[in-house]
């Protein structure tokens, strides 16, 4: 109910028992779901708990792989870095594909598990290839000078590609359906779950800090002291372990119902009945749209949505022709013919989520860099950080997730609070905010790095140690300069990433809420296969001016231009927020389903419905039954699914960062190809939760998405395990740091090997981002006050819970792969992953379950372009009320999702512009979808279309820190890695420091920042989601510029005070918890219903995007600078003292600043979707 009282809005719950059961999620038996039950911030725990395992057991392998495919596999630095970039690029792309599975097929629930086996299976394999040194190439330092080492043979490479892409699926489907699967868990029209669901999401990407923490210091550590051989095996066990902890969660959770019509097919039915109508004009009142009639009860299943004028072409698919409308067609309606409006208007909110999609993929660019060349910085840096105790290169991103471990419960209890005071907004600020806000951050971050890599690059010439051999030879300067980068990318991580998770989750259409959530994987997805393919380019385009053959040819990154390399991306991504502004700005949100608003004094309050809707809309429990507020979902259920989260990042996280090094070191790829091989990895990891989220909107549903992805995570992480511990299934043991070392090559098997349990990994990965965050939203009432804060406050208490498992990964993970082997961190991580899993799993009967639409969204919106198309010649109807919309009463409203009409793309509402053959009454219940469309059709295509320069405006952030994640922690191994005196710290552990300050800031943000801001703003959020974002995009590029500056310190010097590399760590880390939270939450309620999880893979999708960006960005610059430098390139080679890392941080700062200001454009031109009330009534006091 909607009362406007002095400009204030004011939420009351229902008093009605009704609110009992939540609408649209069954409990695990197919009953359904209560909310006192099911669901809730509880049983999130669970899934947070997985995710937190998840990305314990894969991070590490994000920011290590690249190390790995050098050093261990012989793959040249640059290709290392392709190849992780490639492999986070399948990952985050397999995630749509998960998604799509998960919300119409096999459910959220049950992806999350299958993604978990299948990512335990990817790293078992890895395990065994580390393992056996015939499936690798023999040990040989491929740092050396001349040296000849042996590369991969084509089945050790076969290997190699196996486990890496099983661990990319099954990383794919966590990302896909987790998310989701958590936010399943509120009802977003309960005002307390709403703001529990926006608690949900940043506790989301807490349990990924937290993870990420244990991830980049333990697994990490594990890697570099032990073998990769425990590295892959732990991350296995922890993959195996979340997958359990997650199932555990069973008769707990609230759990999607996985629509017999498939959303993706009704989206594409929009744009084929659009293209068939094109020629028919649009009518004056969108009213005479096509719609189907409904009663009180059925708009609880189904999903109605109301007419907005934009994208008007796509309105022609809702066109309804006399043949379409006569009576005795109303139940047989071709649905290629004509649309329902409902179903153009879910078209249009992925159309209109595509722009913030696109401008998200540049930051996931930027991120793939820092997490390859970074580690091969951290490598040539001191690592010591107490007297016995060195931090592995790949542990660097810890400093930011311990950061962000702090941040986000700060932002999400202090900041969203007082936030949503001022702008009545559930996440304190707009999705499209809080992107915005890690766009800009992103750029400031990759120019710190480029400040960073100078200061490095200078200690080294200055020593006479630009051909010194790393960890040998380290540098006289701390690897805790690199932490001023990651500091900066990982706030705005928070904020852009979560942003663009709650906006996809949000915005999408009910039916497709995985699939949305997987645009932020498939963003990340594309962000990391643009940096593989960056990387080439770059060196190709430097290498004729750079001695060393490019800006990042060869091994020795001290002869590289790495610092040029990330000025241009800092540039780039300052570029790419300045298209972000403009793309947000105009940018209009879908309406929401509020329980009342009553405005006051300008400011926004909300308070409980008089009426009680028991019965959680559109959520079911696991039993199939209507999901209820009271058993299902809510705060407390959410636990389960940030612990699944947190889970997974211990399991992922210090892979992430560590994997350079197992790439170069152990599996003898040239640091360049090492660091290439990781942000591929993380590209396709991102990219494929695109393809996951989809099918969790439109199949599977996001519960079983979580869990099909954890096993396949821990598949490709068992597969890890055993390569590393088997000594045939990898190279013979070699120094590649040794000059002139003929280091072994992975064979064709071996690096089969290694590639399929690192893309086991990566589809695993992808699935769970793109469910878990979804379903974890999916616990919450967006239309509920008090549950659209909870929302908020998950959303924070995600990146808390990836901060946290990332803390462990960072330090415990880390400390086994460097201390232990690889077998030991991936065995480690297989078990982490496997155990979220569980926990995620029991939480089955609680979850507020997504009901799968049997429509398929993503047709809907395809459909609004198809009718949009063929009505294109037809004039618009003065009144977007004669466009076609179906019938509805106040109750069946609430099961069909409708939206307003809006005046934005008006072009699309050409699809819901009846024809005279197309509302003939036989055809008024079935006209044909592909020439008319219902507004609510047309505008969910263009809210999805609104989306995309946001999401465009966050790649630049994964670019950036990409470069962190891998070249800091080079630096970091070449650094006094000492913190005590019998205490040193891995570089790959880095990443703790901003990791540890997130885990505090987040809870910290969350409780204070977020009801103080609440206050004023009236924002359920504190701040919006699109001014979150914007902070942490500044703050990336700041991280960036501090990493340029760290590393000049770090080539300058003989040696700093070590913990001053943690800067650039510590600031990206507060970007990270502004913009990632920011895209989460931003995607997640701008997203129609039915594209809850596709929308929030924006994210991930561009940071895959990102990571692919990374790897191209590394070869391009190498290319440009090969004739202009010593080295052959800016970072050519594996002597990053004789690279200039220093300028490539400068220019990815610059990159990311332009960025920024592309993002304000495009964030003050997006226009929020209007946002539904669950009861509206006009108040005259």
């Amino acid at each position: 109910e909607n009362r406007v009282m002095d400009g204030n809005v004011e939420w009351r719950q229902r008093e009605e028992g009704a609110d009992e059961v939540v609408d649209g999620k069954v409990d695990w038996r197919g009953r359904r779901a209560l909310k006192q039950k099911h669901g809730g911030m509880k049983v999130s725990l669970l899934i947070l708990a997985t995710f937190g395992i998840e990305n314990m057991a894969t991070l590490a392998l994000a920011v290590n792989l690249v190390t790995y495919f050098n050093g261990i596999m012989h793959y040249e630095l640059a290709d290392a870095a392709n190849m992780l970039t490639d492999y986070m690029g399948v990952s985050y792309m397999f995630s749509i594909v998960v998604a799509v599975l998960a919300d119409t097929w096999i459910g959220r629930y049950k992806s999350v598990v299958i993604s978990g086996f299948f990512e335990s299976l990817g790293l078992a394999l890895l395990t065994i290839q580390a393992h056996m040194g015939r499936l690798k190439p023999a040990i040989c330092n491929v740092n050396v000078k001349d040296a000849h080492c042996e590369k991969l043979n084509g089945k050790q490479e076969a290997f190699l590609f196996i486990g890496l892409y099983l661990l990319a699926f099954g990383s794919a489907g966590v990302k896909a359906s987790l998310p989701s699967h958590g936010a399943d868990q509120f009802h977003e029209r309960d005002p307390k779950e709403a703001n529990q669901m926006s608690t949900f999401f940043n506790a989301l990407f807490l349990a990924l800090c937290v993870g990420g923490a244990v991830s980049l210091t333990f697994n990490v550590y594990i890697q570099d002291n032990k073998g990769w051989v425990w590295g892959f095996g732990i991350s296995t066990v922890a993959i195996v372990f979340g997958t359990i902890i997650f199932a555990f969660g069973l008769p707990l959770y609230r759990i999607h119902v996985a629509r017999t019509t498939n959303p993706i097919m009704e989206i594409i039915q929009v744009y084929v009945a659009a293209i068939r109508n094109r020629n028919l004009p649009l009518p004056a009142d969108p009213i005479e749209l096509y719609e189907i009639e409904q009663d009180k009860e059925a708009a609880v299943e189904i999903e109605y949505q109301p007419h907005r004028d934009i994208f008007r072409f796509l309105d022609k698919a809702a066109i309804g022709r006399r043949s379409d409308v006569e009576p005795e067609n109303q139940e047989t309606r071709n649905p290629w013919k004509i649309c329902r409006v409902t179903q153009v208007e879910n078209a249009k909110i992925i159309l209109s989520m595509l722009p913030i999609f696109c401008c998200s993929i540049i930051m996931t660019l930027c991120l793939a860099q820092l997490q390859t060349f970074s580690i091969q910085q951290g490598s040539t840096m001191d690592t010591k950080i107490a007297k016995h105790f060195n931090i592995p290169p790949a542990s660097i991103p810890i400093f930011p997730v311990i950061f962000l471990i702090i941040f986000v419960p700060f932002y999400d209890r202090i900041c969203v609070p007082f936030l949503r005071k001022f702008t009545g907004i559930p996440t304190g600020i707009t999705h499209l905010q809080r992107i915005g806000v890690g766009l800009i951050l992103s750029a400031i971050s990759m120019a710190i790095a480029a400040i960073i890599e100078v200061k490095r690059k200078g200690v080294a010439r200055d020593n006479n140690m630009l051909d010194a051999l790393p960890v040998i030879q380290p540098l006289p300067l701390s690897i805790f300069w690199l932490s001023f980068q990651y500091f900066v990318f990982g706030i705005a991580d928070m904020f852009t990433y979560v942003g663009l998770l709650e906006f996809f989750y949000s915005e999408a259409p009910r039916s497709l809420k995985s699939t949305s959530t997987c645009f932020l994987w498939c963003a990340m997805a594309l962000g990391y296969f643009l940096s593989s393919i960056m990387v080439k380019v770059v060196n190709s385009a430097t290498k004729n001016i750079t001695a060393s053959g490019g800006w990042l040819a060869g091994n020795n990154i001290n002869r590289n231009h790495l610092n040029l390399f990330y000025l241009f991306l800092s540039i780039l991504s300052l570029i790419n927020f300045f298209v972000y502004l403009l793309v947000s700005k105009r940018y209009k949100y879908r309406p929401q389903h509020l329980v009342e608003n009553h405005v006051v004094d300008g400011n926004v309050k909300w308070m409980q419905q008089e009426e009680r809707a028991e019965v959680v809309d559109g959520k079911v429990d696991w039993k199939g039954r209507k999901a209820l507020k009271h058993k299902h979902g809510g705060m407390k259920v959410s636990l389960l699914i940030l612990a699944a989260i947190a889970i997974e990042n211990m399991g992922t996280l210090s892979l992430a960062v560590n994997l350079v090094s197992y790439f170069n070191g152990i599996m003898h790829y040239e640091l360049a190809d090492a660091a290439n091989m990781v942000t591929d990895y993380m590209g396709v990891s991102y990219m494929l939760s695109i393809v996951v989220a989809v099918l969790a909107d439109t199949w599977i549903g996001r519960y079983k998405s979580v869990v099909i992805s954890g096993f396949f995570e821990s598949l490709g992480l068992a597969l890890l395990t055993v390569q590393a511990h088997m000594g045939r299934l990898k190279p013979a043991i070699c120094n590649v740091y040794v000059k002139d070392a003929h280091c072994e090559k992975l064979s064709g098997k071996q690096e089969a090997f290694l590639l399929i349990g690192l893309y086991l990994l990566a589809f695993g990965s992808a699935g769970l981002k793109a469910s878990l965050p979804s379903h974890g939203a999916d616990q919450f009432d967006e239309r509920d006050p008090k549950e659209a804060m909870q929302m908020s406050t998950f959303f924070n208490a995600l990146l808390l819970a990836v901060c946290i498992g990332g803390a462990l990964s960072l330090t415990f993970n880390v400390y086994i792969q460097d201390n232990n082997g690889w077998d030991w961190g991936f065995g480690i991580s297989t078990v982490a992953i496997v155990f979220g899993t569980i926990i995620f799993a029991f939480g089955l009967p609680l979850y507020r379950i997504h009901i799968a639409h049997t429509k398929n969204a993503i047709i809907d919106i395809i459909q609004v372009y198809v009718a949009a198309i063929r009505n294109r010649n037809l004039p618009l109807p003065a009144d977007p009320i004669e466009l076609y919309e179906i019938e509805q009463d106040k109750e069946a409203a609430m099961k069909i999702d409708y939206q307003p009409h809006r005046d934005i793309f008006r072009f699309l509402d050409k699809a819901a512009i009846k024809r005279k053959s197309d509302v003939e009454p036989e055809n008024q219940e079935t006209p044909n979808p592909w020439k008319l469309c219902r507004v609510t059709q047309v505008e969910n295509a263009k809210i999805i279309i609104s989306m995309l320069p946001i999401f465009c405006c966050s790649i630049i952030m994964t670019l950036c820190l990409a470069q962190l994640q891998t070249f800091s922690v080079q630096q970091g191994s070449t650094m006094d890695t000492r913190i005590a005196k019998h205490f040193n710290i891995p570089p790959a552990s880095l990443p703790i420091i901003p990791v540890g300050f997130l885990i505090i800031i987040v809870p910290f943000y969350d409780r204070i920042c977020v009801p103080f801001l609440r206050k004023f703003t009236g924002i359920p959020t504190g701040i919006t989601h699109l001014q979150r974002i914007g902070v942490g995009l500044i703050l990336s590029s700041i991280s960036m510029a501090i990493a340029a500056i760290m590393e000049v310190k770090r080539k300058g010097i003989a040696r700093d005070n070590n913990m001053l590399d943690a800067l650039p760590y510590f600031i990206f880390g507060i970007a990270d918890m502004f913009t990632y939270v920011g895209l989460l939450e931003f995607f997640y309620s701008e997203a129609p219903k039915g594209l809850k999880s596709t929308s929030t893979c924006f994210l991930w999708c561009s940071m895959a995007v990102g990571y692919f960006l990374s790897s191209i960005l590394v070869k391009v610059v190498n290319s440009a600078t090969k004739n202009i430098t010593a080295s052959g390139g800016w970072l050519a080679g594996n002597n990053i003292n004789r690279n200039h890392l220093n300028l490539f941080y400068l220019f990815l700062s610059i990159l990311s600043l332009i960025n920024f200001f592309v993002y304000l454009l495009v964030s003050k031109r997006y226009k929020y979707r209007p946002q539904h009330p669950a009861v509206t009534a006009a108040n005259s006091e």
